[in-house]
């Protein structure tokens, strides 16, 4: 699913920077963002913490239009619904419940949370347990437990995300097969590379300044989506290889603006 959640991510960008440009009593722009929206929600289902902030973003827009921005919040949702609520209703004659995910994808999430038997599928019943209830009464039993694996993955992410950009290793010549240092590279930094990434990210830093020079709220809502993407796969509990594909080219992308 990662390369269809990296297409459909970027057309919900692309539709929402479009929605907020115009900002205006149209209301065809904010539901077709939220239709965008509720086919990533089908890919990737925690997806779903994107949308509050981009309701927030909208508030920075349309401020101090309260009407329109409440307005335009409602059909942004009506976009979601419309396309998510048939896999919704298939989904209730299938299991008697509302839910996006089959129930062993629930299971696999519900066990994230926990101290031991992590990625153990079986203690989650799915036919009298609230996947919402499990993982939140965990989360208020250990919080600081909680936030500290949620902040791994989100900086696991971010970090996994920066280093899509090249490092400094031996190159044995054209002729020579790839060096693909990443299979066996331990994850530490020689100076160089310390200092080279250093460069990348005052220049990451020129492309988000020029994107808030050109275009203000709507020119950072790649980064917006990158940071709440990351912070999604924390909640989820996972982070780094396929997970951080789908918002890893936003670092990129503002390298690219800097350079």
């Amino acid at each position: 699913t990662d390369l269809p959640t990296v297409l459909a991510l970027t057309v919900v960008m692309l539709a929402v920077m479009h929605w907020l440009q115009k900002a205006d009593r149209s209301l065809l722009p904010p539901l077709i963002a939220g239709g965008t929206a509720g086919i990533l929600l089908l890919l990737r289902t925690q997806s779903m913490l994107i949308f509050p902030a981009v309701i927030l973003l909208a508030l920075l827009l349309y401020f101090p239009r309260w009407k329109e921005w409440a307005v335009a919040s409602a059909i942004f949702f009506l976009g979601i619904l419309l396309v998510a609520s048939p896999w919704l209703i298939r989904n209730a004659k299938l299991t008697g419940k509302i839910t996006f995910d089959d129930p062993a994808q629930l299971a696999l999430l519900s066990s994230q949370y926990g101290t031991s038997n992590i990625l153990d599928t079986q203690s989650f019943d799915f036919e009298n347990e609230s996947l919402s209830s499990s993982i939140l009464d965990f989360a208020l039993s250990n919080p600081a437990y909680v936030a500290r694996f949620i902040s791994s993955h989100f900086f696991a992410t971010e970090i996994s995300a920066l280093l899509a950009l090249p490092l400094i290793f031996p190159f044995n010549g054209f002729q020579e097969p790839v060096n693909i240092y990443w299979m066996d590279w331990n994850g530490s930094l020689s100076l160089p590379n310390q200092l080279l990434m250093l460069l990348y990210l005052v220049v990451i830093a020129f492309g988000i300044g020029a994107s808030w020079k050109r275009l203000r709220w709507i020119g950072l809502v790649p980064l917006f989506f990158s940071l709440v993407y990351a912070l999604s796969n924390g909640v989820a509990r996972f982070s780094g290889w396929r997970y951080s594909l789908p918002a890893a080219w936003v670092g990129y992308f503002y390298f690219a603006l800097g350079f």
